[in-house]
């Protein structure tokens, strides 16, 4: 059985911003998203350098370095790799030890297959429904669960979208019939919700890839590349959140000394800021990422302070 995805919606990112993107509107959102894109990025991001500059900002530098060297794996799997690490480098995260990180939270996440989108829950128990999804199914009986997993768009919509009894379709930016299975988790990481696959959108352009990944969403399960960039953007940002570099005293994404923090840090940005890393179900994730990274080499190590 897949393990439960964890939401990645600008809410989870940045817990102080509790207004959803249906509550803000299109502009108003697209306003605050772009002043918390540059509180990550740092002040050197401009509309005309794009965020390719921005991540190679001296303020970003790496304490370390060094080539990756991948394991043995099948040629489709390494090349997912490979196009991930020259993700990574071009979006600045250059520092080894969270280049494994990231590697190693991907193959947890999706095993670099990109056409691995969120599964179908129509043969899965209600109780694990239940457990899975919480509050967002809480007032329905077992039989109404076991009816609603039926189909598909309706079971997204009640989890993800309009339907939901909680902010978490709100929260996700999913507010028209059907959203909640048209934006559900993809890429390598669980890309989840219009108000994400726009936010990236835009991030892809700023950085020179022009996609819209609002109107075609499947292009995150179609092209590697795409998925590669758009979780090395995700991980940029992410290891800037206020509530990780509190947890792990890294001042950007490239301040990791050692491998274990940089594993706990990068699943604890996919996971979301305020989850325990080291419990329950991302307990576990942490642990397959640490083993996965652990057995990629780094060729020429060497601290460059």
């Amino acid at each position: 059985m897949k393990k439960m995805k964890y939401l990645k919606s600008f809410r989870d990112l940045y817990e102080n911003t509790p207004k959803s993107n249906s509550e803000r509107g299109k502009e108003s959102f697209d306003k605050w998203m772009d002043s918390e894109i540059r509180s990550s990025f740092g002040s050197t991001i401009t509309s005309d350098s794009g965020l390719v500059s921005a991540s190679k900002a001296s303020d970003t530098e790496s304490p370390v370095s060094g080539e990756l060297i991948l394991p043995s794996a099948p040629a489709n799997k390494k090349q997912a790799m490979q196009e991930l690490i020259e993700a990574l480098n071009k979006h600045g995260l250059t520092n080894p030890y969270v280049q494994r990180a990231v590697l190693g939270v991907v193959n947890k996440e999706s095993g670099f297959n990109p056409s691995v989108a969120e599964i179908s829950y129509r043969n899965t128990p209600a109780s694990r429904i239940r457990e899975v999804f919480g509050q967002r199914v809480k007032d329905l009986t077992d039989d109404q669960i076991e009816e609603l997993r039926k189909d598909d768009a309706k079971f997204w919509d009640r989890v993800y979208g309009v339907d939901c009894p909680t902010s978490t379709g709100q929260d996700l930016g999913n507010d028209q019939p059907g959203d909640g299975w048209k934006y559900r988790g993809r890429g390598y990481n669980g890309l989840t919700g219009k108000a994400n696959y726009r936010v990236y959108t835009d991030l892809l352009k700023k950085a020179g890839t022009n996609v819209d990944l609002v109107a075609n969403p499947e292009t995150l399960e179609k092209n590697s590349k795409i998925a590669a960039e758009v979780a090395a953007l995700f991980f940029k940002i992410t290891l800037n959140n206020p509530t990780i570099k509190k947890k792990y005293s890294n001042s950007n994404e490239n301040d990791f000394q050692d491998l274990k923090t940089a594993v706990r840090a990068v699943n604890n940005a996919n996971a979301g800021p305020g989850n325990n890393v080291d419990a329950g179900i991302i307990g576990e994730g942490t642990r397959k990422a640490l083993d996965f990274a652990q057995n990629i080499e780094v060729k020429d190590l060497s601290t460059t302070a």
